[in-house]
Formats: structure tokens, sequence, C-alpha cells
């Protein structure tokens, strides 16, 4: 797999020149290629080898030429998953204190789930906040 640089190009031909991607651009948009929409030539670069976490944008109102942006979303996708994966978890904690009656615990045998409701209590009220 190829290793893509993270940064700002001029063109889809900057691209292909900055990461070596001559041979894969001629596979995929032909032998006499040009630079076009740039954007959707590189996006369809970066899928063609492989590199299915980066995205591109186009930035406007750059004083810089240099106005394509390639950059990696495998970290914006990781937090995206955590994210969910945080408010399942919450919803567990606030399923458990519910589904829990204290009153009916003895604190030497139940010291322990006496302990997570405790916990659990604890950052539910802190996600309240």
């Amino acid at each position: 797999m190829k290793i893509i640089r993270k940064r700002n190009y001029l063109s889809t031909s900057d691209f292909v020149q900055t990461n070596d991607l001559e041979k894969e651009a001629i596979k995929l948009f032909g032998k006499n290629w040009e630079s076009a929409d740039d954007v959707e030539q590189i996006k369809k670069l970066l899928i063609f080898v492989g590199q299915t976490t980066y995205d591109v944008d186009y930035l406007e109102g750059t004083r810089s030429d240099y106005n394509m942006k390639v950059y990696d979303c495998w970290k914006l996708d990781q937090m995206e998953a955590l994210g969910k994966q945080r408010d399942e978890l919450l919803e567990a904690l606030k399923l458990m204190v519910k589904n829990t009656s204290l009153n009916k615990l003895n604190i030497k045998k139940d010291f322990s789930l006496i302990n997570a409701h405790a916990n659990a209590t604890r950052i539910i009220g802190r996600e309240r906040k």
C-alpha cells in the first residue's frame, strides 16, 4: 500500500507526482489523462491505492493555490466509534442502576454490586452536568 503525504496540493498532477502515483493514475484514468475535477480524481486515486481512510477537501478562500487538502480520517472514524461505544456503555449503566434494588441487597454478600451501583451512579451524575 502506498504511503500518502498528508498535506495540501495544487492539483491532481501535483498529488500524483508528490506521491509517486504515475503508474496508478495511468491505470485509473488512461495514458493521456489530465487534471480535471481535482477533488474527485484525488478521491478516486486514494481508493484505487487502498487508502480508504483518507479524504480530500477543496479549501476556498485561501491565499495559496495549494487548496486541495488531503488528510487521514482514521482518527475521526475512531473517535466517532468511541463516542457510540461510550453512549452504549452509559445506557447500560443507567439500566443497571434502574434495575438494581439496593434495599434487597446484603451489604456483606453483595458489596461488589453495591460498589458497582455507586460508581455507575457517580458516572451518570457526571454526564448530566
